[in-house]
Formats: structure tokens, sequence, C-alpha cells
């Protein structure tokens, strides 16, 4: 695209004073102030025009020549403008917020408010606000502005803020964070899989009216994992028989259910980016991947030689990383099922190596070149994918590791060790290896632990006595 001719830009600037002058000779006069600055910048019969319109309050001359019209003017100048100025859709700006709002949904940045304050019951908003403030109206609920504002930098959550409590003799086996941060979807030992509200630890009925009219997502036995679509769109849920099924998140529809995706229970699930597939890994020792428009298997991933405990999907989505109970991490292609690597820990070896469960694996960046194992095991380590060599080492200060999870920018690396009733949550700065924080969070063994995509929450899950609880945790007030 050619830059604007000085002439031409000249006789907009011109136009601009003509018009205002029309208008507010005093808005003109700051105007011309501003676009002269003391440089002179118009010239002839331009000069005469603009000196005529700022010191007369008569009529407005747009032409050297009578008879020139302000429209005229304007059409004029508009014509010279188009082979400089590029043409969009006449929708193009309505596109453009609908994408922003999209993507601040996705990342959870829209602020969060309570639709039951409408006038109008039925309309459901959870996200309202003012499109061109970007802030909440006068109904958006009081919450602190920890659990609400999106966190640019990682901080270590501390304190204890809210706790999602279970019915007697059930407790949540798998948590997870939906992935634009608005709620927290758990998988309990009843068969329920359910949504909460992360800032009232209640569940989501507001925007899910399935869930106000006690219509559960459910499953025959217990879940043992959940994930969420990228987009949010959709839920994967596994349970213990090995079934793995799909369900819309705002409908709460099973969309589609993959009845003996494994012969025994599906221990951890993930979509793919355009979540066209989902992948589970299972007590069977095997990973498959799924298609949810065919409804058939689509490829399956073999080689451990016991149960699968975590799989993670590398950002460009070549290869796919896993745990075992084998104690052995795996990379896999994803196009072949091809595994290419395996890594076991050095200080693994012999018969050991059949006693120690790895019970996650993390990609510490987008081409997962270097990966957290977290063992069950006093120690945690970084290893590079590479070699299989370790990079950095963590020590539990008591007891054996059981879980843990990366802060959102990486900058953190959470585990909780137990040992009898003491279950310690561990923050190891990533970079130097060193422990932040070290605290007490549950009295009762913890089963898991995972991170708000967007915002400075964590959250634990145990079953205490006879109830389970989800705790969860913000960064201490200044």
């Amino acid at each position: 695209m050619d830059a604007i001719p000085q002439d031409l830009l000249l006789d907009v600037k011109e136009m601009t004073i003509l018009e205002l002058c029309e208008v507010d000779q005093k808005m003109a006069m700051l105007a011309f102030r501003a676009l002269d600055n003391g440089e002179n910048i118009f010239s002839g019969e331009a000069k005469v025009r603009v000196d005529r319109a700022l010191m007369s309050a008569s009529s407005v001359s747009y032409g050297s020549k009578s008879g020139v019209t302000k429209q005229g003017r304007r059409d004029a100048i508009g014509k010279k403008l188009e082979k400089y100025i590029p043409t969009a859709p006449s929708d193009r700006l309505t596109a453009l917020i609908t994408q922003a709002l999209q993507w601040q949904r996705h990342t959870g940045t829209l602020p969060l408010t309570d639709p039951s304050e409408h006038d109008d019951p039925s309309v459901i908003a959870p996200a309202s606000f003012d499109l061109v403030t970007g802030l909440p109206p006068s109904f958006a609920t009081e919450v602190p502005e920890n659990l609400t504002k999106r966190s640019d930098v990682d901080v270590v959550p501390s304190q204890q803020y809210g706790v999602v409590k279970f019915s007697k003799k059930t407790y949540a086996e798998t948590v997870s964070f939906l992935p634009d941060g608005s709620g927290i979807l758990t998988g309990s030992t009843d068969g329920f899989v359910e949504v909460w509200n992360h800032t009232t630890c209640k569940l989501r009925t507001e925007d899910l009216p399935y869930q106000a009219n006690e219509e559960i997502m459910l499953h025959d036995t217990n879940v043992l994992s959940v994930c969420s679509s990228p987009d949010g769109t959709m839920l994967g849920t596994g349970d213990s028989a090995g079934c793995v099924k799909v369900w819309g998140l705002m409908s709460g529809k099973c969309v589609r259910k993959f009845q003996e995706a494994h012969t025994k229970g599906v221990l951890s699930l993930t979509f793919v980016k355009d979540g066209s597939k989902i992948l589970s890994g299972s007590q069977d020792g095997l990973i498959r991947e799924f298609g949810l428009r065919s409804a058939k298997m689509t490829q399956e991933f073999r080689g451990h030689g016991s149960y699968v405990t975590s799989i993670q999907l590398m950002k460009n989505e070549s290869m796919l990383v896993s745990s075992s109970a084998d104690a052995t991490v795996k990379v896999w292609h994803c196009g072949t099922g091809d595994c290419l690597q395996t890594l076991v820990l050095p200080s693994i070896s012999g018969s050991a190596a059949n006693a120690i469960s790895i019970n996650t694996v993390l990609p510490l960046d987008s081409d997962g070149s270097a990966l957290v194992v977290v063992p069950k095991g006093p120690n945690a380590y970084i290893m590079g994918r590479e070699k299989g060599d370790v990079v950095r080492e963590f020590k539990a200060e008591r007891g054996d590791f059981v879980c843990g999870c990366l802060s959102p920018r990486g900058k953190f690396f959470y585990a909780v060790s137990s040992e009898g009733s003491s279950n310690l949550l561990h923050c190891f700065d990533v970079a130097s290896g060193a422990t932040e924080k070290v605290m007490e969070v549950c009295d009762y063994d913890v089963l898991g632990i995972t991170h708000h995509p967007n915002k400075n929450i964590l959250a634990t899950w145990a079953n205490e006595g006879n109830r389970g609880k989800v705790k969860l945790w913000v960064p201490e007030r200044d």
C-alpha cells in the first residue's frame, strides 16, 4: 500500500478544520493549532479559506470555485483516498469484537457477575459487562480481586479461601479447572460429574440449568479422570470400568460414549486442540485415541507394562508423553503410535524399578524438551527429553510425593508429599530448584493437585474421613 501523498493529507486536514468551523469555532481553532504547530502547513487558496473560516462566523467556503459543496468536496477527497486506504467488509468490526470476546472468555479475563440479580431472571448472563468500559455492571458479584482478576505473574498460593464439600461417603477422585477458568470440573466415587463455581464453592446452576434441575452427568461406576476440550465446550470423563464419555458443557448431554474404551479404569484423558479426538490412558497399560465423529478408535499406543498414570500432548500435537506405574516415561509419535523414547530415572534400576510408580509427567515447555517427572518417592525431577538426563532434582521435606502440577507460566512446581497424617504442599522455583514454601494442607491422604489456568489459585482434594473435600488456595493478601 503506497503512502498517502502530502498534498492529499493537507486536503484532509483542511477539510477537517473547515467542517469543525461550522460546528464550533473554538474547537476548530484548537484543531488548527494542533495540526499546524506553528509550521504554516497551509498555503495559497487553502490558507485563505482556513483563515477566513476561523475568523468569520459566516458560511464556510469548501472550494476555490463557487458552488463547491461540503459533500462534493468530501466525495472528491474520498475518491482520491481509495487507492491508499484499504477497504474492509461492513461487518468486520463486529467480527473482530466477537473474536476478542471469545478470546477473553477463553483466557478467563471476562469479569464474573451474578445473573441472579437481573431484573429478568430468565436471562442467563454469567459474564455480562459493559462492552465499552470492560467493567461489570452494577450487579457484579462482590468477590475478592485475587479470585476474579487475571494474574500476570505467578505468585505462590498459601491461604485457603474455600472448600467444595461432597455428600457423606463420597469424594472426588479427579478435579480439573475449565480451560477459561470459569469453574471446576469434578468426578467422584458416586459416578457424578459436576461443575462448580470456584468463587462460591457451589454448583454452577445459574448458567447450567441441568445442574439446577438435578440432571447430573453420570457414570455407572466411580469417575477416575476428567478433562475439557481447549475451547471449553466439551467435557471428557473416564470411569473405573473403562468407559469414556464426552459431554456438552452447556447442555449436560452425553454426545459420545465409548463403552469399552478400555478393559480397566481410565486414569487420564486429554482432547486434541480442535476437539475432534480424545485420548485416554488406562490401568490396562494402553493409550488409545478415539475420533468423536467416527465414534471409533483411531490410534493405539502400546508399550507400557503397567498402569498408564498420566498422558500429555505436546503443544504442536506431534508427540504424546505418558507416565506409568512401570517406572517409565514414554514419548510417542501421535501419527504412527510408535514409541520414540523411553525414559527411566537413573536412581531407579533393577528390582526397584518394578516397585516405584511414576504418578505424573508434565511438559515444562512447548516442545516438551524438558519434562517434570513425579515418581512416588521422596524426589521429583526435571529431565531432558532427548538424552533422558536429570537436569534438576526436588526433594520432599518428608514422606513421598503423590502428585504435582505447574503454575500457568511454569515458574513454580507444586507437589504434595504424604507420610501418615502429614500432607505437605511444596512450592519449588523451577529455574533454581529452591524451595519457596512448605505447608500442611490436610490431615488425610491428598489425592491430587491442580492449578487454575490463568489465576494464582490452587486446588487440592482428599477424602477427609467420611467426606470428600476440594480445598482452594490463593496468595495471602498484603
